[in-house]
């Protein structure tokens, strides 16, 4: 919806079209993905988030074993 991002969004779709096999996107609220909205906030504060793959709270990420590959 934002006007600004959709350079961003466009160059994304791009991207995914490239991955072999396809990629799946799913939105998933920010009041349903606690763990996502606060390595964005880390990011946008300034700070370098711990990598989801290695945080013990990554098992509450939905990632597949394809996502993880990629």
């Amino acid at each position: 919806k934002n006007e600004d991002l959709r350079p961003l969004f466009e160059e994304a779709r791009r991207l995914i079209a490239q991955i072999p096999g396809g990629v799946t996107l799913q939105h998933v609220p920010r009041e349903r993905n606690s763990r996502a909205d606060e390595l964005c906030n880390q990011v946008l504060d300034g700070e370098r988030p711990s990598s989801p793959l290695h945080d013990p709270c990554a098992r509450n990420l939905p990632l597949s074993a394809e996502a993880v590959e990629v």
